[in-house]
């Protein structure tokens, strides 16, 4: 093994896209603005080129068989010709949040079963284990081994800690370090933002003269809203950018992370089990499922496509969809169609072999996932007043990811928030998240300071407090005290800004003269106020940490202290317990959920 990483890679796995980067580790790279940045776009089925490719499996026997465009490409040719022991996975990722999905988002077909999160981690397991070795082949070529690389994983920033425990878990099953120092999480709209510091964006609504604009460290850029726009959730968050003593730059959140399950893929779903069901039929979409899917599949490429590039204009403020989407119907497809249905859609389209997607459906379809996407902005921007003060002057939105290519998406952004904001595009929006990632992996400590989602605190030992505490946390002391054993000692309160490394020592003792140890447990809840106790409703034990006290039994219990550690804001949460007598050291560390 090395002593230091020499190389840095990122992987964005997504919903509907994964992306890989890498940078070498060495003097020219320690400037973020001359970075080198090494990276795949041209996947083996890809339709185009595009740094990103397809989160998708395809199984034969029970075993991965092709991965990404490729293997959507085997899934529809072996399913159209029949054959068995076969099985598809595709937007797996999403299936991490067990809720209710809309439509065809995730997917399991075959052979696959994808019905909870557990099924989910197998097949992310699967899916990395493919990137890893691509990496590390691709690292390997310049004479690197795994073990000279850092890693890190990017993760939506609403997901909690169960979610994030089972990516770690899958990520380090298919081959990635067990090490939370060579294995690090990132929040996706918190790479964007370290790439957008690092690149330029162009404000929209500017025509072919694109207004580039720097974001740095004084007047109007220093503070900024990330719109991640991805496959399967938009992410949302807000950062401040500062220095450090060192003059280098810093990002600050000034944010709570934020968003829902309304990306792009939803707009796919939506058009094969809401429009196309209704204008060919239930009947028709559910039997071409099961007999023609490579048809269906064609048509959704061709949407994929289409949405991104669809007409637009502003009329009375308000941003229109203008021209109809044109999409030719496959002939299997068209076989299933009744004659009365080929007529109508011919008399439409105008030939055979067509469907129109009228304006409004188009705008409908787009509107369903957009309008609860503005209502998350509406409340980040009142986040970012109330954590950082008023706006001095207009706010500036910052779209990032795949569906953020969508120029739809971009009009009702900038019409939505024309007064209070400007919306900036990513000079490359699909691979934001890679990239930034990648910077992030380079250099951890760009990120400043992060603020708390949750309330954070220790149980402690206290005086007991008649008619307040509960009797059944009462202990008798051997100083002929009584004690709370339950009491809820704050740490960190929820929102609170929380600089990365800070680090908060305390003292706590032991119960009495005669116990043996010291057992330091620590709980989060969701509550704005502090509790006060940990037996209340909402708190969570996190972690426990417990130091031995042999060598003292028989000791005052005043004179039997043990220090505690708490090192706040970075990826983890570390607790270290210290017996300042012996020297004996505890520690345990917490998942990266509660500070962002």
């Amino acid at each position: 093994m090395v002593d230091k990483w020499q190389v840095v890679a990122a992987i964005d796995f997504g919903t509907h896209g994964t992306g890989w980067a890498w940078a070498t580790v060495d003097a020219v790279n320690n400037d973020a603005h001359r970075r080198i940045i090494n990276y795949k776009a041209d996947h083996r089925g890809a339709p185009v080129v595009y740094p990103k490719n397809l989160s998708a499996l395809f199984f034969q026997d029970g075993s991965v068989s092709a991965r990404g465009f490729e293997a959507r490409r085997r899934w529809v040719r072996a399913r159209s010709a029949g054959e068995s022991g076969i099985g598809y996975a595709y937007a797996f990722k999403m299936m991490l949040k067990p809720d209710a999905y809309h439509g065809d988002v995730p997917r399991g077909e075959g052979t696959v079963r994808l019905a909870d999160p557990h099924d989910a981690r197998h097949l992310i397991t699967e899916y990395l284990r493919g990137v890893y070795q691509e990496v590390i082949t691709d690292v390997g070529k310049r004479d690197y081994r795994p073990d000279h690389i850092r890693w890190c994983l990017t993760v939506p920033a609403i997901w909690e800690q169960a979610d994030l425990r089972l990516m770690r878990q899958a990520a380090v099953e298919a081959g990635l370090p067990d090490d939370e120092d060579r294995l690090l999480l990132a929040i996706e709209p918190e790479a964007a933002a370290l790439y957008c510091m690092v690149r330029s964006n162009y404000v929209l609504g500017t025509d072919d003269d694109r207004e580039f604009l720097e974001l740095n460290d004084g007047g109007l850029a220093s503070r900024f809203m990330v719109v991640d726009c991805g496959g399967g959730t938009i992410d949302i968050t807000a950062y401040k950018l500062g220095r450090a003593p060192d003059g280098s730059a810093r990002l600050s959140e000034i944010g709570q992370p934020d968003g829902g399950k309304f990306g792009s893929e939803y707009t796919n779903a939506a058009l094969i089990d809401d429009f196309l069901a209704a204008r060919l039929g239930p009947d028709v979409i559910a039997k071409a499922k099961a007999d023609c899917a490579a048809d269906l599949q064609a048509l959704q490429d061709q949407w994929e496509i289409e949405k991104a590039n669809v007409a637009v204009e502003v009329i009375d403020g308000a941003p229109r969809i203008v021209d109809p989407v044109m999409l030719t119907v496959p002939p299997a497809l068209w076989g299933l169609l009744d004659e009365p249905t080929r007529r109508s859609l011919a008399d439409a389209y105008g030939s055979q072999w067509g469907v129109v997607v009228p304006e409004a459906d188009v705008q409908k379809i787009f509107d369903t996932m957009l309008d609860p996407m503005m209502d998350v902005i509406r409340k980040q921007l009142r986040t970012m007043a109330r954590n950082d003060g008023p706006a001095t002057g207009p706010e500036l939105l910052v779209v990032v990811g795949g569906f953020g290519r969508s120029e739809y998406l971009q009009a009702r952004i900038a019409a939505t928030f024309k007064d209070d904001a400007r919306v900036l595009l990513a000079e490359d929006p699909a691979g934001a998240v890679m990239f930034g990632a990648v910077h992030y992996c380079y250099n951890p400590s760009v990120i400043r300071a992060r603020r708390a989602r949750f309330t954070l605190g220790y149980q402690a030992s206290v005086l007991f407090r008649q008619g307040v505490d509960p009797l059944e946390s009462q202990f008798a002391g051997d100083d002929n005290e009584l004690y709370c054993t339950t009491r809820f000692h704050r740490l960190v309160a929820k929102g609170q800004s929380v600089e990365v490394d800070f680090a908060r020592r305390m003292e706590v003792s032991a119960a009495s003269s005669q116990t043996d140890s010291v057992v330091v447990r620590v709980f989060e809840t969701p509550d704005d106020e502090n509790p006060e106790w940990v037996t209340e409703a909402n708190g969570k034990l996190l972690g426990t940490v417990t130091i031995d006290l042999t060598e003292s039994i028989g000791v005052p219990r005043a004179e039997r202290t043990v220090e505690l550690y708490f090192y706040f804001g970075n990826a983890q949460t570390r607790v270290r317990a210290v017996n300042p007598r012996t020297g004996e050291e505890a520690e345990t560390r917490f998942e990266i959920d509660y500070v962002r």
